[in-house]
């Protein structure tokens, strides 16, 4: 049927996709999905049919390229590059089967681009996507997340910083190269080594304090004395990206799984009950501006489902434990999320001028 993705093992692995059958000629017009160009296959449809029932060749019950997004989740520029090339796109995949073939294809294809003021490889760029990826207008979804080379390590030209300007007028970072990255991972190794909890700002202090400093001895007391660095030192953004990036911390610990033959059948309903737990922090928050100056010790509250288990309210506040903060949090629990979150945003924005530490706090689902 349309749509069907067929796949072939010999003479050469290839999976193709029905774009259209013409029922009374008996032809089907398919699209190799690994093809780098909008060029249509033609085949008769016994052809197909037989190589279906002598196992040449399998239909594939899932399609890992249709693409499903949720068009509440996705961003406003995602939604107008779709739109924008769909508008293009609808006329031409409405004219079948002109539109599989190549000289009526081009013919469609350079009146669309005079129409519409764009050139024709774009149209065919559009065109190839379409087919690839269900023949569905989500299928012009933008592929921005592949942007800028994501897992890649960029080369660095002498005197001259990669990256963006900063917005902030903070510092502008070095260069990370391999001398660089190492060091950068032997400070994440010892800081982890010497406590118990991984903290990423205590991390990037201990690395500017040991490792980026000047060393000077004193003739007197035999002591090496420490005096920060002269010149550019590498940012915590690029200390951050780099801890992630290279894998330096690891992940937390998955959970154990349940056993076989484990009972998981719950009793009530979700909503029925709610437990408040009250989760004191081992650390204290340093100010954001003056690393120097301390500014609490934070308490999470956190109402989860008794049910479920799930998260469905947090506070944190620097107050001391007690009541009071802690009915706070219970407002939030009736509220919807994405309001709750709509008016946390706002608030946020609203303090951005202050110099304030913020806390992020992980919701999680209770295993």
């Amino acid at each position: 049927m349309r749509n069907d993705l067929l796949e072939w093992d010999e003479p050469n692995r290839r999976t193709v996709r029905i774009l259209w059958i013409d029922v009374l000629t008996g032809v089907a017009y398919v699209f190799d999905l690994a093809c780098t160009t909008a060029k249509v296959e033609r085949h008769r449809l016994p052809v197909l049919e037989s190589a279906l029932a002598l196992g040449r060749a399998r239909k594939l019950e899932a399609d890992p390229y249709l693409v499903l997004a949720n068009q509440q989740a996705l961003p406003p520029k995602y939604l107008e590059a779709r739109d924008r090339a769909w508008q293009m796109l609808a006329d031409l995949v409405e004219q079948e089967p002109a539109i599989y073939e190549a000289r009526r294809r081009g013919e469609l294809v350079q009146e669309a681009a005079r129409r519409h003021g764009i050139s024709h490889p774009t149209i065919y760029r559009y065109l190839r996507r379409f087919w690839q990826r269900g023949q569905t207008p989500n299928a012009l979804l933008p592929d921005y997340a592949n942007s800028g080379g994501p897992g890649k390590t960029r080369l660095a030209t002498p005197g001259v910083k990669r990256g963006r300007p900063r917005k902030d007028g903070g510092s502008p970072g070095i260069n990370i190269d391999e001398a660089m990255r190492t060091i950068f991972h032997l400070a994440a190794a010892r800081h982890a080594a010497a406590h118990t909890h991984f903290v990423r700002r205590a991390a990037y202090s201990d690395l500017l304090r040991d490792f980026l400093c000047e060393r000077t001895a004193d003739p007197y007391s035999r002591r090496v004395r420490r005096t920060p660095a002269s010149g550019a030192l590498p940012s915590f953004g690029q200390f951050n990206y780099w801890l992630e990036h290279g894998h330096m911390i690891g992940g937390p610990a998955l959970p154990a799984p349940l056993p076989d033959g484990a009972p998981v059948a719950l009793r009530g309903r979700p909503g029925a009950a709610f437990r408040l737990e009250m989760l004191p922090f081992s650390m204290q928050l340093l100010h954001a501006q003056d690393r120097n100056v301390l500014v609490g010790t934070p308490v999470l509250y956190v109402v989860t489902d008794v049910f479920s288990g799930m998260v469905v309210g947090f506070y944190a506040s620097l107050d001391a434990a007690g009541w009071s903060p802690a009915m706070r949090r219970w407002p939030a629990v009736r509220r919807t999320k994405p309001a709750w979150r709509a008016a946390m945003d706002a608030c946020w924005r609203s303090r951005s001028g202050h110099a304030a530490t913020c806390l992020i706090v992980c919701c999680w689902r209770r295993n």
